[in-house]
């Protein structure tokens, strides 16, 4: 197959300015959310998890969660020890710290594991991390919110990091050589962790891995990397059941309605992916228009990825959209929150660059018929990355993340961090009183992006704040 030669010489100035342009998209993204970060405050039922961390410890909470809530244990073991470690109000930015570090290490190694090159995966991590997150489905509790980071975002990074391990796998010969004994215990500890942080998450790693040991029979692959695919299968079912039949679950679910229901309303739950899909489409137009772009001028990804591997992903993304589709697990007939699709776009994600690099070199053999000079690519690629760029200024999620940092003038974020401090020395002052009834009044700024609801408004929010306050009653009053 006839390939383009590599970019060389001088690149030219609209390369170095697309260049320049995207680069400095991807830093406003990670800048924006960092110094979020720092204005985030604990929400709604982080206070529930904060109390029960504090009343039962570390490991009690998790055992308490999983026999008597949700059936979870490894999103309430972190968040337990965030709490009891970790200055919980004061360093909250700790979180959002931790969901993007997991991204990103999730993000590197599944580059690495279909790219097999270390600094080339490096380089493109920050550019997919920036323009996944200007998409994810509730930005603002997945980033900035306890329960919502951890138990949804944290575990999308590791899923990540089980997705490009399972590749390793895939492109591995025999499976009982050491370094695949090791890759296997990986993938079977990362299962047996993710499957404890939300149930949707672990009925898209059973689909996957059972599916991709039935497409191993299909295509004929040899028996040491089918027996890779039925170990993780089996697992990935063990630990399914863990979750699904924990005794805590039926709470949350309704007489295990979660599990019962499996097969019963897909076609609710698909109509519901399907509209969540073309929801988050337009903000990375730019972003796909580029990579496509990038991708078949370049002359720089064409690692070999032979087509049963791509048949393999492929297969395996049809399984997650349908399996994750039945989601969450408080009910399939419900619609689930927004952010219980932050695993699935972030496997989306992965799935259509594993299939970009697959088709890396069809795009490049075309694109070297046309027999354009390296200076001309070059400046091609400067208008795709300036497109790009503009395209993640553009988003929503940079709009909104600039609104909550500066309105005329104030820092709403700052404001509102203000105003929870100001609560958090009421409750410590009424405490140390003894006082049963605290009244606070209520929040002058709400930042969208940081903030889910006032946790003291009412109902469970406003349950889950006193237990966490030790006073009898906490109300807003003006």
């Amino acid at each position: 197959m006839h390939k383009n030669p590599n970019l060389s010489g001088h690149l030219g100035p609209v390369f170095y300015a697309g260049f320049s342009l995207a680069f400095l998209s991807y830093a406003v993204v990670v800048a924006l959310i960092a110094a979020l970060s720092f204005y985030a405050t604990p929400q709604a039922d982080d206070f529930c998890y904060a109390n029960k961390a504090l009343s039962h410890g570390v490991f009690g909470a998790s055992i308490d969660e999983y026999l008597n809530w949700s059936g979870r244990y490894s999103s309430t073991f972190i968040m337990a020890l965030v709490v009891v470690y970790w200055d919980f109000v004061g360093a909250y930015w700790f979180i959002t710290a931790l969901v993007m570090s997991s991204l990103a290490v999730g993000f590197f190694v599944f580059l690495l594991s279909i790219l097999g090159r270390v600094w080339v995966s490096v380089l493109l991590t920050l550019p997919i991390l920036a323009t996944s997150l200007i998409s994810l489905p509730k930005p603002g509790e997945t980033l900035f919110w306890m329960a919502g980071g951890i138990t949804y975002g944290l575990s999308s990074g590791l899923f990540l990091a089980w997705l490009g391990t399972l590749v390793f796998l895939l492109k591995s010969g025999s499976v009982f050589r050491l370094s695949r004994l090791l890759l296997v215990g990986l993938a079977i500890l990362l299962i047996l962790l993710l499957a404890g942080f939300q149930e949707s998450l672990m009925l898209m790693i059973v689909a996957v891995a059972v599916l991709f040991a039935v497409a191993s029979f299909a295509i004929k692959q040899h028996w040491s990397v089918r027996m890779s695919f039925v170990v993780i299968a089996l697992t990935c079912l063990i630990a399914g059941f863990l979750v699904v039949m924990a005794p805590g679950a039926a709470n949350r679910s309704g007489n295990h309605e979660f599990a019962n229901s499996l097969f019963v309303t897909p076609i609710v739950q698909l109509v519901i992916l399907m509209v969540a899909i073309v929801q988050v489409l337009p903000a990375q137009l730019g972003s796909w228009a580029a990579a496509v772009g990038i991708t078949a001028f370049a002359g720089r990804l064409a690692p070999p990825i032979s087509s049963q591997n791509i048949w393999f992903i492929a297969v395996g993304a049809v399984l997650v959209l349908s399996e994750g589709a039945l989601a969450p697990a408080w009910g399939l007939g419900a619609p689930p929150s927004p952010r219980a699709f932050t695993p699935l776009y972030i496997v989306g994600l992965a799935g259509a660059i594993y299939l970009l690099v697959g088709l890396a070199p069809v795009l490049q053999n075309q694109a070297a018929k046309l027999q354009w000079s390296a200076s001309t690519r070059a400046r091609i690629i400067g208008m795709l990355l300036a497109f790009q760029g503009l395209s993640i200024l553009s988003s929503d999620f940079v709009g909104e993340a600039v609104t909550n940092l500066m309105i005329g003038g104030t820092t709403p974020a700052a404001d509102y961090k203000a105003q929870w401090q100001e609560r958090y020395e009421k409750i410590d002052l009424a405490q140390a009183a003894g006082e049963e009834q605290l009244a606070l009044r209520p929040l002058d700024v709400q930042p969208s992006l940081l903030s889910v609801s006032d946790p003291i408004a009412g109902g469970w929010e406003s349950t889950c704040f006193n237990r966490f306050a030790r006073i009898e009653e906490v109300f807003l009053s003006r």
